[in-house]
């Protein structure tokens, strides 16, 4: 078999001898021919340009996976900081309780500590823009940590100062428990009323002792069937006092000096009490506190 070629005026015509003397013609009409070779070089163009855009395809997205482990990474420090932040204010708010002998602020209480609430753009926003936002959040709250680290350590140092002052005033828990019944507006459980609760009820078992939650000495052991049952209040000096109720048994007498952590009673359920328990009440100048900001430890 043999194939002849040749370009006329208007086609190009392949000849195909074959063996038994038959002759089989292919033609490609010349325009045709020249469209083909003129796309021939753009075909191959789009091949390396298609090579070429993979590559880079490729490259974008390992970027795209690095900033996004580099996003991931400052998210976390940025958490880390807002719970380093948060415990330190905490830490500042209860020892400025102790410090000051009052609850503290409700701007302190409440004030925002940050989180994805409080930047509701970063789930919504490009990856740059998440970046950029966390980073300057990162810093407002890194700022924030230091300047209350050091609000912590003057705050320190003024306890440290006033240690004699500081013994006498509450910050323990009185006594080994869980909270029954927390400080404020509650209804009460004998006559299903609101009424305000003016200390915590911690519950545990019965027998556990109870211990002064400050230096002082004790004004007053005392029943109250209808109401505190047995009952323990100390001074702490100046306008300060604690209360003690529904005790099952009293080991001090009026007048005795206390430390703080010194046994004074045992839990019992005496007076109007569903269960043993200690009914904890922190006074100061006649008003009652909630007991939780002078619960420290």
């Amino acid at each position: 078999m043999r194939k002849d070629s040749k370009i006329t005026g208007l086609e190009f015509r392949l000849q195909v001898h074959r063996g038994d003397g038959a002759v089989r013609v292919a033609r490609l009409p010349r325009p045709l021919l020249i469209a083909v070779a003129a796309l021939l070089p753009t075909c191959v163009v789009l091949a390396v340009a298609a090579v070429s855009l993979a590559a880079q395809y490729r490259g974008v997205r390992a970027e795209l996976a690095a900033a996004e482990a580099g996003y991931q990474g400052s998210r976390y420090l940025y958490d880390q900081l807002n719970d380093e932040l948060a415990q330190v204010r905490s830490l500042n708010d209860r020892l400025q309780v102790v410090a000051d002998n009052r609850p503290p602020s409700i701007n302190s209480q409440f004030f925002g500590i940050g989180g994805s609430s409080s930047h509701p753009r970063v789930k919504r926003a490009p990856l740059a823009r998440r970046l950029d936002d966390l980073n300057r959040a990162a810093g407002v709250t890194a700022a924030e940590v230091g300047r209350q680290k050091q609000g912590f350590v003057e705050l320190t140092r003024l306890l440290e100062n006033r240690q004699e002052e500081m013994a006498a005033h509450p910050s323990i828990w009185p006594v080994r428990g869980w909270i029954a019944s927390p400080f404020g507006r509650r209804v009460d459980p004998y006559t299903h009323r609101w009424k305000l609760h003016e200390g915590v009820d911690i519950a545990g078992r019965f027998g556990t002792p109870v211990v002064a939650s400050a230096d002082g000495a004790v004004a007053s052991v005392d029943r109250d069937p209808a109401g505190y049952g047995r009952f323990v209040l100390l001074n702490h000096g100046a306008t300060v006092e604690t209360l003690y109720g529904h005790l099952a048994q009293v080991i001090v007498q009026p007048g005795a000096a206390v430390r703080r952590g010194d046994v004074i009673a045992y839990m019992g359920s005496s007076g109007r009490s569903t269960g043993p328990h200690v009914h904890y009440e922190v006074r100061v100048a006649g008003v009652h506190h909630d007991p939780l900001d002078y619960m420290l430890d």
